[in-house]
């Protein structure tokens, strides 16, 4: 079972990146939400193999707020992704996640290769930092970094105001699958994961779009800059 999990987990990490991929290709606004929702479903289960992993029972209990907040919460609730997707235009600049995808893909492509040629790629679960080998990187821990990557990549090649948001639940959900791959066993890494979940943030920020759009008529943030008042 032990030897599985680390295998399951980078199955899963492909997954997260395949579905915010997904997102970010998509013309649907709520095509795209579902598939935010999807990442959060795999998020989840690996938070409870890595808790499985190492015997650490905290990582349920932000599994189970995860669950809450980023399955249920943020993409269902009224104010959150799918209520905002229904109340916005969709992007009107679409070939910008086209090309932010490919610079993805081959910056992590020239990435991975240049790891593999000078270190190790494994796929274990190490309880922490100092227990990794020297010479060995863990390739769920550079997939998870690429998420982060993609993350940014989505802020700078678009310019639709939820395309951005979806950005930045990205970098965040990179930051701390990292965070979970990095040390899954330390107590305060869950604490770190449990105080920084936003969702609250992103409500604010969603509705601030929503204003944006039905007040200015305006879904391209780069004409934000024209307005006069």
């Amino acid at each position: 079972m032990e030897l599985a999990i680390p295998h399951i987990v980078f199955v899963l990490t492909v997954a997260v990146i395949a579905l915010s991929v997904m997102a970010m290709l998509t013309a649907s606004l709520e095509r795209a939400s579902y598939c935010m929702a999807g990442v959060a479903v795999v998020m989840t289960a690996a938070y409870v193999l890595y808790g499985v992993a190492v015997g650490n029972r905290y990582l349920y209990g932000w599994a189970a707020i995860y669950a809450v907040t980023r399955i249920w919460l943020l993409p269902f609730f009224r104010g959150g992704l799918l209520y905002t997707a229904r109340r916005m235009p969709s992007p009107d600049v679409p070939k910008a996640s086209v090309w932010g995808t490919m610079i993805f893909a081959v910056v992590a492509f020239v990435v991975l290769l240049v790891f593999s040629v000078k270190y190790t790629l494994v796929l274990v679960v190490s309880p922490g930092p100092l227990a990794q080998p020297a010479g060995e990187v863990s390739l769920n821990l550079l997939l998870a970094v690429f998420l982060i990557l993609y993350g940014i990549m989505v802020l700078l090649t678009h310019r639709h105001p939820f395309r951005m948001v979806l950005g930045i639940l990205l970098m965040e959900a990179g930051i701390h699958l990292s965070l979970v791959h990095f040390v899954p066993g330390l107590l305060g890494m869950v604490q770190i994961g449990i105080f920084s979940n936003f969702v609250g943030s992103v409500f604010v920020v969603l509705y601030i779009n929503r204003m944006i759009v039905e007040r200015l008529k305006v879904t391209d943030t780069f004409k934000l800059s024209d307005l006069k008042y």
